[in-house]
């Protein structure tokens, strides 16, 4: 049996207890869990425009007749007017025929390509935005072989372009024994000069339709590539010294490429 001191004790305890919990919630002003309500006297809006009091309208932008969709779109002070300008030029073949028909765009990373076609005479007209970029032709059964291509502020005249007739190559590479050989390079390629009588001292452009290799019979068909008299094709293999070959008079026509050993 418990004495009397000891549960009195017990009491006083418990009820100490109680008393500092209370105490200590009493003076936590914390506000982690609690919701704020402004019950201020918001300030007048439009909604709360009494009734009868005329509203306020301010007038909307006013934009001249003329002026685009892009010329509304607010500009940066930092920002570059844009510039348009007129590309005129004439697409040729490597005789200096006019070649009607022909794709002609302007390529750029970012700026807007837009394509023309060439005349009767060869002749076109590009209108692009700013004085940069590539020109780029399209034309089924053509090639460009190079020209006025890039796009310059300083370009004086006119852009010549000129293109060469595609045509696909096949046929075979054997060695002296008439045995396949597999697996030979073939390389097309247009002679060095072909620009020269249009005042171009580069070489003509290499497309990677000029590449091409034999397959297990030996057979190989290379093409898209330029078609050009003293045009050559490049043949190597392993165990056998490059040999260049004039390509065929007429491209339609299978041929043997025959290769030797070293």
């Amino acid at each position: 049996m418990s004495h009397p001191w000891v549960r009195n004790t017990l009491a006083v305890l418990v009820m100490l207890a109680f008393g500092a919990y209370f105490l200590l919630v009493r003076e936590d002003t914390r506000s982690e869990g609690l919701q704020y309500v402004d019950l201020s006297v918001p300030p007048r809006s439009e909604s709360s425009r009494p009734i009868g009091e005329p509203r306020e309208f301010e007038p909307p932008a006013q934009f001249d007749a003329g002026e685009s969709d892009s010329d509304k779109v607010p500009r940066s002070e930092f920002s570059i007017p844009s510039v348009r300008i007129t590309l005129r030029g004439r697409v040729v073949d490597s005789q200096g025929n006019a070649v009607a028909g022909i794709g002609i765009e302007r390529l750029h990373s970012f700026l807007e390509s837009p394509r023309v076609e060439s005349d009767a005479e060869g002749r076109f007209v590009l209108e692009v935005e700013e004085p940069h970029g590539e020109l780029q032709v399209h034309g089924a059964g053509w090639l460009l072989l190079g020209g006025d291509r890039y796009v310059s502020a300083e370009h004086d005249g006119d852009y010549l372009l000129v293109l060469a007739p595609a045509v696909e190559l096949r046929g075979r590479v054997i060695d002296a024994r008439g045995t396949p050989v597999v697996d030979a390079a073939l390389l097309t390629i247009p002679p060095g000069d072909a620009l020269v009588r249009f005042g171009f001292v580069a070489p003509p452009l290499e497309h990677e339709s000029q590449r091409g290799w034999s397959g297990r019979d030996g057979a190989f068909q290379v093409g898209p590539v330029p078609f050009l008299p003293g045009g050559r094709i490049e043949v190597s293999a392993p165990g056998a010294s490059p040999v260049e070959f004039p390509q065929p008079a007429d491209p339609s026509l299978a041929f043997d490429l025959v290769i030797g050993e070293r």
